[in-house]
């Protein structure tokens, strides 16, 4: 129910005012919380705060849900020949040639380079010992192990300084 006015304020009472000395329920004052349909003050102010904190808090996991499932649509990988191979290999031997000199920035690094014989080829940034100034990029098969390297038809590249398998180089011939 909807007032319109506002009620006036109740006179307070004094301290033993209207104090009997028998209770008789037909003449106690009303509780407003007692009334069906309606609720004190307190109790619809805490209902509605709850009400208002679930709806921000259903709000906020709605979006964080959305932020987090959504993904970017894949990258379509181009399929690339020999003879585009070869080119970056020795491309990217001349930038490792003087890492210090060509600006080498290692966090540019993996990048997909295309797929060949249904293998994905990657440019990867290592270095081992003294880095990034002697760090080098290399064009190798993304995920190939040194046993699985000669079977895919590549050639398994080894850290000079330590001996540790680096990656899978493709033998690309043009």
């Amino acid at each position: 129910m909807v007032q319109l006015q506002p009620r006036l304020p109740r006179r307070r009472k004094k301290k033993n005012e209207g104090v009997r000395d028998t209770f008789q329920p037909s003449e106690a004052p009303a509780d407003r919380r007692d009334e069906p349909g309606k609720e004190g003050r307190r109790g619809a102010g805490n209902r509605n705060m709850i009400i208002g904190i679930v709806a921000v808090a259903v709000i906020v996991v709605v979006l964080v849900v959305i932020v987090m499932t959504y993904s970017a649509p894949p990258q379509e990988v181009k399929e690339v020949t020999g003879s585009q191979i070869m080119p970056e290999i020795q491309r990217l031997r001349e930038l490792s040639t003087y890492p210090a000199n060509k600006n080498i920035n290692p966090a540019d690094y993996p990048k997909v380079f295309g797929t060949w014989r249904n293998y994905t080829l990657v440019e990867q940034y290592y270095c081992s010992d003294v880095c990034p100034d002697y760090g080098r990029v290399d064009l190798v098969f993304q995920g190939i192990t040194n046993e699985q390297c000669e079977q895919v038809g590549g050639r398994s590249l080894h850290d000079l300084a330590w001996g540790g398998y680096i990656g899978c180089e493709p033998r690309a011939y043009s």
